[in-house]
């Protein structure tokens, strides 16, 4: 094991020290939060030989880049694998201690990792980013630490997130020593003033305790003015959450749709020849199917601008619905731009027994079908993967895709190379990908142009078949 340098502060300590069975502990980025957790789960391991202890995670992809060797480097010294005589097997992503306690890294974006959940008996339980999973899966997770000899502790660490957020309810109830921090001097001006809560609560019962970081308290750790540059560069409600770890608005709405981001693009939409295209895409977010990525995308003189990007929760079958009928068109300087091009996630057309399928009596339908019953058409995604990433190479290449009002788009642009996109899980990806790639195929082939006159919805799907095969601009959508 390495040796393990750490400027504890009191709200680190406090959760290092806990011996309350359920601990959260959230944080704004680069608080530290990940690193006191890894070191409070090495040593239940450590101190009680042969317990066995899962690390749960969303995303399959960001336990593979971020918790495994964030982990290893912490424990171990090396961000590879560990050191002899300590087992590490990277398929199965387990890790035996000689003195026989295990980990097993699990992450919960495919049924496989739920399924081998299920069957084990745990004793020590660490689930990082929690504000990702969904209420039922901790909750499934949780009833099975119960290992005899074991520590039986549930290690949460989170992003705070909306103030409706279940792990607020469950963690943070009843104030124990709260302090508040008052922002000031931030580049995120919307954000001074504002007061924020940090420090010790009770949660629904005397097993469950909730922590919140003083905001900064690990600044001097981290690169000169990295704080200033999030606050400068991030939008109000991700400021809020990330930098100042505040259970702040709704859960998952992190930007802002609004037309201010029309005055940071590089000409003005009044003065272009109308009809311009905007195109638009809805996709589930992440592998929770009661959220939605959403994406704007206006093409001009033969660019992309990507300008607006939505990530909200609890977008239903039906308030995927009021969302897309209210955000078919915006208008500036009294012209109107129409979506011309609608995709919706693989998943909203998976019949029921799927993770997204619905069920209505004896008849299967797809969460497509619903949406067609009320008039409204998603096209299902008709361009392999690799045909895909060679559009996309060559788009991007040739300088034709710009990037506005999108940060964590571009954030996770910047994480992935275009060999790795085919299994790139991060659904902002996926959904500006195929849009485009669909765009920019039947582009190419020379049978897409834009309706001159609009055209009526039609009033049934043998309409809309027969609608499209008599029509020279393929698979509009309405």
């Amino acid at each position: 094991m390495s040796e393990i340098t750490l400027n504890l502060n009191k709200w680190s300590t406090k959760f290092y020290l806990a011996k309350e069975q359920k601990i959260c502990l959230t944080g704004e980025f680069g608080s530290g939060k990940t690193t006191i957790a890894g070191i409070k789960f090495n040593e239940g391991l450590t101190e009680y030989p042969g317990t066995v202890g899962v690390v749960l995670r969303n995303l399959g992809n960001e336990l593979d880049t971020a918790t495994i060797p964030q982990y290893f480097e912490l424990v171990f010294g090396n961000r590879q694998r560990p050191p002899y005589p300590v087992y590490y097997h990277s398929t199965k992503k387990h890790v035996r201690y000689p003195n026989g306690s295990e980990i097993w890294f699990l992450a919960m974006d495919d049924e496989k990792s739920l399924r081998k959940l299920k069957n084990i008996v745990i004793g020590l339980l660490w689930v990082e980013q929690v504000e990702e999973i969904k209420q039922e899966v901790l909750t499934m997770a949780d009833g099975r630490v119960r290992q005899k000899g074991a520590p039986l502790q549930r290690i949460l660490t989170a992003n705070p997130e909306g103030g409706d957020h279940y792990l607020k309810d469950m963690f943070y109830v009843k104030p124990i020593d709260v302090q508040h921090l008052e922002i000031e001097n931030s580049p995120c001006q919307k954000a001074n003033g504002q007061k924020i809560p940090y420090g010790i609560w009770q949660g629904k019962d005397k097993d469950h305790l909730g922590i919140v970081c003083k905001q900064k308290a690990n600044a001097e750790n981290l690169p000169k003015g990295y704080y200033e540059n999030l606050e400068r560069n991030f939008p109000y409600a991700w400021v809020m959450k990330y930098v100042y770890s505040s259970w702040f608005g709704k859960s998952g709405l992190i930007y802002d749709i609004e037309n201010a981001f029309i005055n940071k693009l590089p000409f003005n939409l009044s003065n272009i020849p109308f009809p311009a295209t905007l195109l638009e895409v809805g996709d589930y977010a992440i592998s929770d199917t009661s959220a939605m990525v959403w994406l704007q995308i206006i093409f001009h003189d033969g660019i992309y601008y990507i300008i607006s990007e939505l990530y909200e929760f609890n977008s239903s079958l039906g308030n995927l619905l009021e969302h897309i009928k209210n955000n078919t068109e915006f208008t500036c300087d009294r012209k109107q731009l129409k979506a011309f091009w609608r995709i919706g996630c693989p998943r909203m057309f998976q019949k029921e027994g799927t993770s997204a399928g619905v069920s209505r009596t004896a008849k299967k339908l797809t969460p497509a079908d619903l949406l067609a019953n009320e008039k409204v058409y998603v096209s299902s995604y008709a361009v392999h993967v690799t045909t895909r990433q060679t559009i996309l190479e060559q788009v991007f290449s040739d300088g034709r895709i710009k990037i506005y009002n999108c940060p964590n788009l571009e954030a996770e642009l910047k994480k992935y190379k275009w060999s790795d996109l085919k299994n790139a899980i991060a659904h902002a990806i996926e959904a500006m990908e195929r849009i485009i790639s669909k765009h920019e195929l039947y582009l190419r082939q020379g049978n897409f142009e834009m309706p001159k006159d609009e055209v009526k919805p039609p009033n049934s799907k043998s309409e809309l078949r027969t609608h499209l095969a008599n029509s020279n601009y393929m698979n509009h959508t309405f």
